[in-house]
């Protein structure tokens, strides 16, 4: 299903259709001077959306067999735009690799780490300089507690250091790398 997604995704971009969704992302006014229908296709943009929403709904509510509104939390709406901006916004390589880091982090490394401290709380091991014992380590510095404190640290770094995302689009990749200082250069020759 997720390759289809993607397949599906990948030839919506490329088509005359996706074409106009980045016209009107870009400047709806020009869109729109150019003879795109911007309201009509913000609806199909629209109706694409909520159709793979829906079919993972389905998907997702066979797998538990019983879905409700409590199901979905503030946490996972905060992972799905961690995975977004990670990977790259407009890049389907990009969210694909973001989505994929994310739940390494959340299943991989939040939960080794949180067990590698629960081992080391019921050691006798001591930390030989301060003399700190690890047993009184408190249960409150499990790092799966601060999912949302490492996400967004994970966020604000990524805007600071990476805006574009680990694999930007090429076309966000242009727009963060030009110098509004320098310009162009047919704007240094006008």
């Amino acid at each position: 299903m997720v390759v289809a997604v993607i397949v599906i995704t990948y030839r919506l971009d490329d088509s005359k259709v996706g074409r106009a969704w980045t016209a009107i992302r870009e400047d709806e006014l020009s869109a729109g001077a150019m003879g795109i229908n911007a309201n009509k296709l913000k609806l199909g943009a629209f109706a694409v959306g909520a159709s793979f929403a829906g079919a993972m709904g389905v998907l997702f509510a066979a797998s538990r067999t019983f879905v409700s509104p409590e199901t979905f939390t503030f946490l996972q709406s905060v992972g799905v735009l961690t995975m977004v901006i990670l990977g790259g916004i407009g890049s389907i390589t990009g969210v694909v690799v973001g989505a994929t880091v994310v739940t390494l982090l959340n299943i991989q490394v939040l939960q080794s780490f949180s067990l590698y401290l629960s081992q080391l709380r019921q050691s006798e091991a001591v930390i030989p300089i301060i003399g700190f014992h690890w047993k009184n380590l408190s249960n409150q510095l499990d790092p799966t507690k601060y999912q949302r404190l490492i996400f967004g640290v994970v966020l604000v770094l990524m805007m600071i250091y990476r805006p574009a995302g680990l694999l930007p689009a090429a076309r966000r990749k242009r727009e963060l790398g030009s110098h509004p200082e320098g310009g162009d250069a047919e704007e240094k020759g006008a």
